[in-house]
């Protein structure tokens, strides 16, 4: 069956993250190495995901790096400290999705929280706008890898699996795509996101 939807993830995809970036503005409130990786590609510490899905709010959050992690500094340092790894659109993304949409059906899916999304927001209305809708965690009380995200997203947009392909950087995320029978491409490396707009585009 013909691709007619492609379902993209954010960070890592179209928006550029440095996970260390974070990790490294915590130790330097701890003054000291943390001994532990608050998250990564492939796992995280649960009050990050608790936060992802919106169970908790940011000054419980804040409050609870504080206390589990020893991090130290005011309310605004920590929440600084945590968008560190917030970089920025990679250059030519919002150009290449144009292209797409031209042709495809676009959504967005993101794990994300309260912080970072206020955080990437206006940044990122370029991005948005390409989209038939988005969607993201933290309003949805539910996170990725999980099935019932890509149940619910694909139900809200009226899409069949068999006729979209997720985009994805993350190991877990993609495992869980393809648990539920989403067709998934894998943005490993530089230069995959251009590929995967070469192969998209040549399929018309």
């Amino acid at each position: 069956m013909r691709i007619k939807n492609i379902l993209f993830d954010l960070g890592g995809v179209i928006y550029d993250i440095e996970m260390r970036r974070t990790q490294d503005a915590m130790e330097r409130l701890l003054g000291k190495e943390m001994g532990l990786t608050l998250f990564s590609k492939t796992t995280q510490q649960e009050i990050i995901s608790l936060y992802e899905m919106g169970k908790i709010s940011t000054a419980d959050f804040i409050e609870a790096l504080r206390k589990q992690f020893g991090i130290n500094g005011t309310d605004a340092q920590i929440a600084a400290a945590w968008n560190a790894i917030l970089i920025g659109v990679i250059p030519e993304r919002v150009a290449r999705l144009e292209q797409l949409k031209a042709h495809f059906n676009l959504g967005l899916l993101s794990n994300t929280n309260d912080l970072h999304y206020e955080y990437i927001y206006a940044e990122c209305v370029p991005v948005y706008a390409q989209m038939q809708q988005c969607f993201f965690s933290c309003k949805m009380g539910m996170r990725k890898p999980n099935a019932d995200i890509f149940e619910t997203t694909l139900a809200a947009l009226g899409w069949e699996k068999e006729e979209t392909i997720f985009v994805e950087d993350s190991p877990p995320n993609i495992l869980g795509a393809k648990n539920i029978g989403l067709p998934v491409f894998s943005i490993e490396k530089e230069g995959d996101f251009e590929r995967f707009v070469a192969e998209m585009l040549e399929c018309i």
